[in-house]
Parts: C-alpha cells; structure tokens; sequence
C-alpha cells in the first residue's frame, strides 16, 4: 500500500445538528400529498391494466395510507396472484357461495372452455399466460414517479432552506506528507 501525499482538509457544516433534525422529522403534509398524488396514479394504472371478468379483481385494488407520506397498492382477491403469476394446474375449485362458477355463454359458446353453470372443477387446468398487470401499471406510471422524486427532492431542499440556514467552511488545512 502506497503512501498518500494528499494534504487533509477538515470542513466543517454549520447547522449540521439542526440539519439532521430537521430531514428525521416526520414528512410534511405537502411531501404526504405528493406522495398520496402518486400512489393513485399508479393504482389507476395498475387497474387499467387488470384483465377484467367480473370486475372483482380490479375493484379490489387500493392505494392504502401506511404512514404519512408511506402508501401501498394492496389487492384483496386471493386469486390476484395466479392471474399475475399463471399456474400450474391440478388443483380443485369448490365454490362456497351459489353461482360461483357460472357466467353467461357468449356467442353460444362458453369463453372460458367449460359448459356453465358447474358445480365444482376437479382438476383445473391452470393459468398458462401471466398478466404482470402490477409491472404494467408501474410501468405506465414512471414519467409520474420521476416527476415525485424531483417534487419530493425539491420539498426536502425547502425543508432545509426554510428553518435554517446551511453552509460550510473550511476550518483546517493540513499540507501533504
């Protein structure tokens, strides 16, 4: 290992405790609408691209507050995964509420391969096509998200400005070995 010849400069940030405190402090209300504004974007995304059958699965889609300026997109239909994700098949489908597995024929005939109504499915044969919905809806979104993040950075710099002033200086120079 060689040597430094580099000299040492120490500097020093004024205000860095208030700094510190102020960027721990909780997000305000203007960072929680921003991100409140984005959340629903992506949840209006998210839905537009949800294949739609019954209408179940897209309704179920939510953007929930977590914390101030924390928010998740949650589905509530156990079945959302394998519509994502496909499936491999052979398991059973028994339905616990009266008419689960009927739907109106289309066209006289059946859009989803069995004749309707039934009253359970043995063996399903899965889900052979993913619909990454979710990816989709993120995707459509990312010209708003990139518009968050600078709106965010921005509200974050006014935090800063606003309640203290910042600047550096240079306290200490030491020359090269």
């Amino acid at each position: 290992m060689a040597a430094s010849s580099g000299a040492l400069i120490e500097i020093k940030v004024i205000n860095a405790a208030e700094i510190a405190a102020r960027l721990l402090k909780p997000p305000t209300a203007r960072v929680d609408a921003l991100t409140k504004k984005v959340a629903n974007d992506i949840r209006r995304n998210i839905r537009a691209a949800t294949p739609h059958r019954s209408g179940k699965l897209k309704a179920s889609i939510r953007a929930e507050m977590v914390a101030p300026a924390w928010y998740a997109i949650t589905e509530n239909q156990p079945y959302g995964k394998l519509v994502r994700q496909g499936s491999s098949g052979g398991y059973s489908i028994v339905p616990t509420v009266k008419g689960a597995l009927w739907w109106p024929e289309r066209g006289g005939i059946s859009g989803y391969g069995a004749d309707h109504p039934v009253y359970n499915i043995q063996s399903h044969p899965g889900i052979k096509n993913k619909m990454e919905y979710d990816r989709v809806g993120v995707e459509r979104s990312s010209a708003v998200i990139d518009q968050w993040m600078a709106d965010i950075g921005q509200a974050y710099a006014g935090m800063l400005e606003y309640g203290y002033g910042y600047d550096s200086e240079v306290v200490n120079i030491q020359p090269g070995l």
